[in-house]
């Protein structure tokens, strides 16, 4: 990595990338210069707790990154982005000193307080944290890819389903 350069990071599975997911990384890309975005491969244990319907192939997912970075990169002045392989959250954030901002959700949030622990622990400088609020859907509840999956939003965060609806098609009654 160049000398002067911001860097910047997000990781995640991003399965149906969505307005959070796009969220995410606008703030990285406005932050960083070089973007690292970690992208959970499968077969990992991340993805084993996801329910509903199965996660997006990696190559579908990296397609979605790599289709939002490269506007995104445009809109910005040519920013470098790097999309890399991840199986769980320390792999990037152990394994490159150069890192100078992490950009979380809420959600995730105190696994970026665990990073920095452990890159103090490591000799490394702790990363600046950026946390982006959650984004909710218009029934005030958040925006998800598990709720995407389930077929209760689209990605835009906009209801598909009423939750009466829903729940009359989860019971079986529709």
């Amino acid at each position: 990595m160049g000398a002067g350069e911001t860097v910047s990071l997000v990781a995640g599975t991003f399965d149906r990338l969505h307005v959070a997911h796009i969220t995410l990384l606008y703030e990285a890309f406005k932050l960083g210069t070089r973007i690292l975005i970690g992208v959970v491969e499968n077969g990992s244990q991340i993805l084993e707790y996801k329910i509903g319907k199965p996660i997006e192939p990696y190559r579908v997912r990296v397609g979605s990154v790599r289709s939002v970075a490269e506007i995104l990169s445009k809109l910005m002045g040519g920013r470098v982005y790097e999309i890399i392989p991840i199986k769980g959250p320390y792999d990037i954030v152990l394994d490159r000193e150069n890192i100078d901002y992490i950009v979380v959700s809420e959600e995730t949030f105190p696994r970026a307080l665990k990073i920095n622990l452990l890159r103090e622990k490591a000799g490394m400088n702790p990363l600046k944290i950026v946390v982006i609020p959650i984004i909710h859907s218009e029934d005030g509840r958040p925006v998800s890819s598990h709720r995407i999956r389930l077929g209760e939003l689209n990605r835009y965060g906009d209801l598909i389903l009423n939750f009466e609806e829903i729940k009359e098609v989860r019971m079986g009654c529709v």
